[in-house]
């Protein structure tokens, strides 16, 4: 499924932000007229008659609260790698990753990281070597080839010179 590209990505983005503010300024405006003209009516005095603006504030500032608890980040949760293992074996097992990352409320990037991670101890571990082992090797071998890249500069500044003069 292709997508709308980043220039109609962005227009149909801000529009969608614009049109919520829009739609929510006119509901809240909507409300504080309601509740002026509700309490007129009522007959409110002293502390129930506000004016307009005070309705206002008071309604963006219930609504901004309502929005903050409804959106609240959910608590990460630190799994075990044996939770880890048994929840990439479910989604291949199962073949829906979908369904099993809203099983555990996970997101589906999550789950391939940890099966990428599985995997690739599971070759280190195969190959004989721990996973540990095969990463200093590779720190072993950018160490050899960035001596070897230093010197071949320090040749090519060296030729450099004796051309040079």
């Amino acid at each position: 499924m292709k997508g709308l590209g980043p220039k109609a990505g962005g227009v149909s983005g801000w529009s969608l932000i614009w049109a919520y503010l829009f739609i929510g300024i006119a509901g809240v405006t909507g409300f504080t007229h309601f509740a002026t003209k509700l309490l007129h009516l009522t007959g409110a005095k002293g502390y129930l008659s506000h004016p307009w603006i005070t309705l206002f504030a008071l309604c963006v500032g219930a609504a901004w609260l309502l929005a903050y608890m409804d959106i609240g980040r959910k608590p990460r949760v630190d799994r075990s790698p044996e939770e880890k293992w048994q929840i990439v074996q479910e989604g291949i097992k199962s073949g829906n990753v979908s369904e099993t990352c809203r099983r555990h409320g996970i997101a589906p990037n999550l789950f391939y990281r940890w099966k990428d991670e599985a995997e690739q101890g599971a070759k280190a571990a195969l190959g004989g070597r721990s996973a540990a082992a095969a990463e200093t090797e590779k720190d072993h071998g950018i160490r050899q080839l960035e001596r070897t890249l230093g010197r071949k500069s320090l040749e090519i500044e060296i030729l450099k010179n004796v051309v040079g003069e």
